[in-house]
C-alpha cells in the first residue's frame, strides 16, 4: 500500500483499497466518483450546483447558485441572492425583507395589511378595504365603496350615489 501523500506518486481517486481526503493538497476529486462524499466548503475545490447527488447551501462560499436550477430551493433571505418572484418553484413570502412583489404576480396574494406594501386600488382581484392602514382610496375609484362617514375622507354633498339628510 503507498500513502497517497507520498512525493511523486499520483493516485487515482478511484484505486481499491484507497481513501483519499478532498482536503489533501495537490488532489483534485470529481464529485461523481464513487464512494466520495465532497464538501462545497473544501479548499481547492469546485463543486457544480447541478451535480447528482449534491446539495449545495446558497450561502456556501465561493458559490453562485442560480435559482432556476432543478432541485435547489433558495430561501428568500440568503445573502447575496435576488430571487425573482417569478421564478419557476420559488415560493416568496410578501412579508420577507428586501423583497418587492408586485401585486399583480402571477399565483401571489399579497394581503393589503402586508407591512410595506402599496397596493394600487385598481389592481386586478385585489379588494382594497377604505379603511385599511396606509392606504389612500379615491372616493371615485372603480369598484370602491366609500362610505360617506369613512375616517378622512370627505365626501362632496353632490357626489352621485349619496345621498345627504337634512339637506336643504
Amino acid at each position: 500500500m503507498v500513502s497517497p501523500k507520498a512525493p511523486g506518486v499520483e493516485v487515482p481517486p478511484n484505486a481499491p483499497g484507497v481513501e483519499v481526503s478532498p482536503k489533501a493538497p495537490g488532489v483534485k476529486v470529481p464529485p461523481k466518483a464513487p464512494g466520495v462524499e465532497v464538501s462545497p466548503k473544501a479548499p481547492g475545490v469546485e463543486v457544480s450546483p447541478k451535480a447528482p447527488g449534491v446539495e449545495v447551501p446558497p450561502n456556501a462560499p465561493g458559490v453562485e447558485v442560480s435559482p432556476k436550477a432543478p432541485g435547489v430551493k433558495v430561501p428568500p433571505k440568503a445573502p447575496g441572492v435576488e430571487v425573482s418572484p417569478k421564478a419557476p418553484g420559488v415560493e416568496v413570502s410578501p412579508k420577507a425583507p428586501g423583497v418587492e412583489v408586485p401585486p399583480n404576480a402571477p399565483g401571489v396574494e399579497v394581503s393589503p395589511k402586508a407591512p410595506g406594501v402599496k397596493v394600487p386600488p385598481k389592481a386586478p382581484g385585489v379588494e382594497v378595504s377604505p379603511k385599511a392602514p396606509g392606504l389612500e382610496v379615491s372616493p371615485n375609484a372603480p369598484g370602491v365603496e366609500v362610505p360617506p362617514n369613512a375616517p378622512g375622507v370627505e365626501v362632496p354633498p353632490n357626489a352621485p350615489g349619496v345621498e345627504v339628510y337634512g339637506a336643504p
